[in-house]
């Protein structure tokens, strides 16, 4: 599953899918492309450090594309008491993650499937399948409430950049609509 798949995936509390903001992941260093090659079998070709590179990418050379960035939902308790949480904007009082925006997903029983001690998994497995394009988002907050928190799959992904212009009005603009 890809990440656009997953924001096809993340419905709004209105029921609409969630738009990718355009944020991407940092791509990888020549030293990272070797360790993930060596530890994961990759076949990366290690010649050039992508992440403080502007060349364009290219199909042909893996290591060089862009991911898009995805937030994803975090688990409905709270880490400090282990308490279940709702979905929602984070509290001080229940202290639950700050990005939990989707209701956990469960194994359905007529699959026959069962869970493992959750000692072992933490709820692996079942966190994919909460992304179902059926599960409505309890939150979907993509500017800074009052605490400086955003929510959903665009976390933190500010407003996109003006591209390069000598357009002083727009530049104007754009800084006194700044949020981050």
């Amino acid at each position: 599953v890809s990440h656009y798949d997953l924001y096809k995936r993340v419905l709004t509390p209105a029921g609409l899918p969630v738009t990718w903001k355009g944020c991407v992941e940092a791509r990888l260093s020549k030293s990272e492309q070797q360790w993930v090659n060596s530890n994961w079998g990759w076949g990366l070709s290690a010649n050039k450090d992508f992440d403080i590179s502007e060349d364009e990418p290219t199909q042909s050379d893996k290591a060089s594309l862009y991911v898009p960035y995805f937030a994803p939902d975090e688990p409905d308790y709270s880490p400090w008491t282990w308490n279940a949480v709702s979905p929602g904007a984070y509290s001080t009082t229940t202290k639950g993650f700050h990005n939990n925006y989707l209701a956990d997903g469960s194994l359905d029983s007529s699959w026959g499937w069962h869970a493992l001690d959750s000692n072992l998994w933490w709820g692996a497995g079942t966190f994919l399948l909460k992304y179902n394009s059926s599960t409505k988002a309890a939150i979907i907050q993509e500017t800074p409430d009052g605490n400086g928190y955003t929510y959903g799959p665009n976390m933190g992904c500010p407003d996109p950049i003006l591209r390069l212009t000598n357009d002083k009005a727009a530049v104007t603009s754009k800084i006194d609509g700044l949020k981050y």
